[in-house]
């Protein structure tokens, strides 16, 4: 899924309430603007407080694209 705002963080979690796993293309959030880089941060940041409940993992695939588990999956 590509990231695009707050607006894709429900998406997100829904995902990892039922188990799947998530890749997301960040490359237009982490392309060197200093404003989108703060809006990533912002996000990540959401994903990481409404998913921690369910003990998910988030890693940094690479620039473009980060992970996001369910617990049963560790990174």
């Amino acid at each position: 899924k590509k990231l695009e705002s707050l607006a894709d963080v429900p998406y997100v979690v829904e995902e990892i309430q039922k188990g799947n796993i998530v890749l997301l293309d960040i490359s237009r959030l982490n392309n060197g603007n200093n404003q989108t880089h703060i809006e990533l941060r912002r996000i990540i940041e959401r994903i990481r407080g409404a998913t921690k409940g369910y003990q998910a993992d988030i890693a940094l695939v690479n620039d473009g694209c980060m992970i996001i588990t369910p617990s049963f999956v560790k990174l």
